[in-house]
């Protein structure tokens, strides 16, 4: 046995974790949450400014654009047609109705061409359209003169033109017309599903971030018995009122573009002089 008496050892006690280093701690953790929570905001409002540039800017005009085209295309090829029906002389005024629409296709040709965005799925067409309305401008002015002579070989330049306008220039227009459509489409499905994903994201954020300042707010409440922090209130107040004002916007921008695209566009293309449809 041992001569000292043995002292029985007491339970290690872990060391508390001072009020101002959670406070630091919790400082940390609420900018971090308000960093996440505006570059959350600002992702998006970024994509959504993106995508409606898009819309509004390269697909929409361009649309608009291809319909123009292709309504003063057919008018201009009615125009040939109801020429060649009065006698030699006596249309001077379809004469002049067609060098009307054909220097309206031409303006809208040259303003789809002054906005191609999508490459490829533009210029073809548009290559097409050029290439093919030359060749018909040539064979209606071969109707023409021979028309003029009173020579009836006129019909066949005419059926040659028809040929040319119903099988080779009015599609190349419809194909402007669909890549663009294909863009819009994209584009606002993106936004749309983007805008979703703001909400959530911005509701996600800010909500930790209003939990986080709640619960700091609580723990001084804890630890020193102050009702409330005005830096935490102030913090509070704006975090709220971000984040209540980021979602209005959100759900009010996604129902302005539904209202717009669905609403308004759609009846808009569908009553367009020759949208989609044949001469």
């Amino acid at each position: 046995m041992s001569a000292f008496p043995q002292v029985e050892s007491e339970p290690a006690v872990a060391p508390k974790v001072s009020t101002p280093v959670l406070l630091r701690v919790s400082a940390c953790v609420i900018c971090v949450l308000a960093l996440l929570c505006f570059l959350a905001v600002r992702s998006e409002v970024n994509e959504h400014r993106a995508g409606m540039k898009t819309i509004g800017v390269d697909a929409a005009p361009s649309i608009i654009e291809a319909q123009k085209i292709r309504a003063n295309l057919a008018d201009m090829h009615a125009n040939t047609a109801n020429a060649l029906l009065h006698p030699p002389g006596k249309y001077d005024k379809t004469l002049s109705d067609y060098e009307k629409r054909r220097v309206q296709a031409t303006k809208a040709i040259l303003e789809a061409a002054g906005n191609v965005t999508f490459g490829k799925a533009e210029r073809e067409p548009l290559l097409r359209l050029l290439d093919a309305l030359g060749r018909y401008e040539a064979e209606a002015a071969k109707a023409f003169v021979l028309h003029q002579r009173n020579e009836k070989d006129f019909m066949l330049y005419h059926r040659q033109a028809d040929q040319i306008m119903s099988k080779e220039v009015l599609p190349a227009a419809d194909d402007l017309d669909k890549a663009n459509r294909k863009e819009l489409d994209h584009s606002y499905a993106t936004v749309r599903g983007g805008s979703l994903r703001a909400i959530v994201s911005t509701a996600l954020t800010g909500g930790l971030l209003l939990a986080a300042l709640s619960v700091v707010q609580w723990f001084l409440y804890r630890r020193t018995r102050r009702i409330m922090n005005p830096a935490l209130a102030a913090a509070t107040v704006l975090a709220l009122w971000g984040m209540h004002h980021s979602l209005t916007t959100f759900v009010s921008q996604r129902t302005a573009l539904r209202t717009a695209k669905e609403d308004a566009f759609e009846s808009i293309h569908v009553l367009l002089p020759g949208a989609g449809g044949s001469v």
